[in-house]
């Protein structure tokens, strides 16, 4: 309003304009909830590491994700085959025999 009145009294020659104003793609999420809720989850073995990293890593590919996969299981121990798919438990037992 004051700016109308300037240029109006001939005190400004600055013509008002309206702001363009532009919102982002999405709000981004608290990132003390996601820690929370990935911590949560694995408590109640209701989530695995690579959905876990893909929620805290949205912006990276397939490739990248499975990378941190490998890295997180073999760094907590997690990364050993399993024996019954391997047919090691068979050869074990028939050694037995």
């Amino acid at each position: 309003m004051s700016f109308q009145l300037d240029r109006l009294l001939g005190f400004s020659r600055t013509a008002p304009e309206r702001p363009a104003v532009v919102f982002g793609d999405s709000v981004s999420e608290d990132p003390q909830a996601v820690a929370q809720a990935l911590s949560l989850l694995p408590q109640a073995q209701a989530v695995s590491t690579d959905t876990k990293v893909g929620a805290l890593h949205p912006d990276w590919d397939d490739n990248a994700v499975q990378e941190e996969v490998d890295r997180i299981l073999a760094e907590t121990g997690q990364a050993v085959p399993d024996l019954i798919q391997a047919g090691a438990l068979h050869s074990i037992v028939s050694q037995r025999s």
